[in-house]
């Protein structure tokens, strides 16, 4: 004997098979499940928020983060991270120096006994090499 199964759906009964019946039956158990949770722990889903059109993703969403500028940017520190290698020590120094541990050249000039504008003309050959490398770099 062949069991029908049905399913009601927006006031109308349809009949259906035993495997659409098993699959309809457990995406509501989840769905019931995943209420019961809400309920319990207070959660709220992002449908609750749904107003005037807008859906709660869209609601909450943080467009003040631009993704594809933030990869990006990304993108282009690994390039420098990775032509920075290239540099000698002696670059690498001068670069540290007034970029990372903010150095004027007059202290560097101090640090190192090398004339302040020998400092900002290697500093300007750094800049350009590295400009180069970050150009022509395939990483």
């Amino acid at each position: 004997m062949d069991e029908k199964y049905y399913w009601y759906l927006h006031g109308s009964k349809f009949e259906i098979s035993r495997k659409t019946y098993d699959e309809n039956r457990s995406e509501e158990n989840h769905q019931n499940y995943i209420k019961r949770l809400e309920k319990t722990h207070g959660l709220c889903s992002y449908h609750n928020l749904d107003i005037n059109g807008m859906t709660g993703e869209e609601i909450i969403a943080d467009t003040s983060v631009n993704i594809e500028e933030q990869v990006l940017k990304n993108i282009m520190l690994e390039k420098q991270r990775e032509c920075f290698k290239l540099l000698t020590e002696d670059e690498a120094f001068i670069i540290k120096q007034i970029y990372f541990e903010n150095k004027t050249d007059r202290e560097l000039e101090k640090i190192t006994g090398i004339p302040k504008s020998t400092i900002n003309d290697r500093k300007q050959k750094i800049l350009k090499k590295l400009k180069e490398l970050i150009e022509n770099k395939k990483i």
